[in-house]
């Protein structure tokens, strides 16, 4: 079954009905002909010469228990906002589980909590954790939740609510998962728009001019260093110039940036939550036969070379 751009958006209905019903075993292709016109099916086209694109992962659900529930204090959460706080969080999932196959074994069950008023946010972050780490946003490991001010614009507020959200999907499965990957993670996501199925994660390059500079005026501890210190030594080298989460987020979003780095991950999270006392040099050395070092060059060359954003 195959249809044209002329029925374009009736199909596309079908089809993403038929897949929301079924994703196990639906799937959808896209391709172009010979003439540059474009077509969508439910199998994949052979005809020799024509382009084909599967779009299953794109259109893809959760195939397992998740969910995202949003609450609001003194804060009449627009449906669409909140349609774009789902959606967001759902597709940052999708992108560790799906996409990037870090396995997750738990039901995933994502809380947000969104204050309208940020006097009130910060007394019950007071309140609630002993003390304000933060005037936006914080996670809350003792309920698994996210809590967030609704800050002065949706766009700032689903920044804050995707790095708050990714914690919580987090520690559902991997409890021992260092700092610097946590919040690298948690800093990648942050950048994530959606539009449409296609998730793009921007760059951020503040957190590049760093590590950039640090390299230069070596100040930056050499990776090995970096993936295996504890959570008061990446303290402490964020101190002055957040160099810990710029040297988070730029190795993660180069790890993220081909497939052989994305199995790497897999495995960081995998043998780190089995063997909490595991140095993270090791995991790298057992399963990244061109070694530390040279990751250390891979990693830099990103730094300094050319980039392009990450689409899913």
């Amino acid at each position: 079954m195959e249809c044209s751009q002329i029925n374009l958006k009736a199909y596309i209905f079908l089809l993403l009905l038929t897949f929301f019903c079924n994703p196990a075993s639906a799937e959808i292709y896209k391709w172009t002909d010979k003439n540059g016109r474009v077509h969508f099916g439910d199998s994949p086209h052979e005809k020799v010469g024509d382009k084909t694109k599967n779009l299953s992962k794109q259109y893809a659900q959760p195939t397992r228990n998740f969910s995202v529930t949003v609450t609001s204090v003194n804060y009449d959460l627009p449906l669409d906002t909140e349609r774009k706080i789902i959606t967001a969080v759902t597709k940052t999932f999708l992108i560790l589980n799906e996409y990037s196959n870090i396995p997750f074994k738990e039901s995933t069950n994502i809380s947000i909590k969104v204050f309208g008023n940020q006097k009130e946010f910060l007394a019950y972050q007071k309140k609630h954790i002993s003390k304000v780490i933060s005037k936006t946003g914080y996670y809350s490991r003792k309920d698994n939740q996210a809590v967030v001010w609704k800050n002065r614009n949706v766009k700032s507020m689903l920044s804050v609510i995707t790095h708050e959200a990714f914690h919580t999907i987090l520690w559902t499965n991997y409890k021992h998962i260092p700092t610097w990957l946590n919040e690298g993670f948690a800093e990648y996501f942050e950048l994530i728009n959606v539009f449409g199925t296609t998730a793009v994660i921007e760059l951020d390059d503040y957190w590049i001019r760093i590590v950039k500079a640090a390299i230069h005026q070596d100040a930056a501890p050499s990776l090995k260093y970096f993936i295996n210190m504890d959570r008061t030594q990446w303290a402490e080298l964020n101190k002055e110039s957040h160099l810990s989460y710029a040297m988070g987020w730029t190795f993660v979003y180069y790890l993220m940036s081909s497939k052989e780095s994305r199995k790497l991950i897999v495995e960081l999270f995998r043998e780190r939550n089995e063997n909490p006392d595991i140095k993270m040099s090791d995991i790298i050395k057992k399963h990244y036969p061109k070694g530390i070092t040279q990751l250390q060059i891979y990693w830099e060359n990103w730094v300094f070379g050319k980039k392009t954003t990450h689409r899913y």
